[in-house]
């Protein structure tokens, strides 16, 4: 990868801890993305990486949840929006630790599945630390307080890459050390 990239989600397609969510009708492809999200306390434009850290409030657990049917089209256009786009498909928490709480660099991430752990990966894995893409992110671009960037999912955290996919009905928990255990559990049909 030759530089960062992350998602824009929809702001208001956010939901928190313990949620069932209905999944939209146009998808029968479930699955998660395991991430870790900050959020911005400070904006700014063309912010050196040297500084980027300094305009973190916090961090706390991200399922970006897909409809992995629908992204193939979408990806080959413009990139994700319906895929990731319907309510409740962003969830965040349970809760968000300070910068000063919580080092990303050390962190351990693990995924279950109705109770089988299917998933133990770390943050120090990311291709770029935070810093590189809020620098990157306001390179003539300027970003504002309370701006949430999620991650990019951590190796193995999503069903995708087994060839895999969730089914109506499942448990998702995702935990990151000192962030909490973060469940989710995906409506029958």
């Amino acid at each position: 990868m030759r530089r960062p990239s992350w998602y824009k989600c929809n702001r208001f397609s956010v939901a928190g801890p313990d949620v069932e969510v209905t999944w939209p009708h146009y998808s029968n492809y479930v699955d998660y993305e395991h991430e870790l999200a900050c959020v911005l306390w400070k904006g700014g434009k063309n912010i050196p990486v040297e500084e980027a850290e300094n305009h973190i409030f916090g961090y706390m657990n991200f399922n970006d949840l897909s409809a992995r049917d629908v992204q193939p089209d979408e990806m080959a256009m413009c990139g994700p929006t319906k895929s990731k786009d319907f309510d409740d498909g962003n969830v965040f928490g349970p809760w968000i630790l300070t910068a000063d709480e919580f080092d990303p660099k050390t962190a351990r991430m693990r995924s279950w599945v109705n109770g089988e752990l299917i998933n133990e990966g770390r943050m120090a894995d990311m291709h770029y630390s935070f810093p590189q893409v809020i620098s990157y992110m306001s390179q003539d671009e300027t970003l504002y307080p309370g701006e949430i960037i999620g991650s990019g999912t951590v190796a193995g955290g999503c069903r995708l890459e087994f060839g895999e996919q969730l089914n109506f009905g499942d448990t998702v928990e995702i935990e990151t050390d000192g962030l909490g255990r973060l469940k989710v559990r995906i409506a029958e049909r």
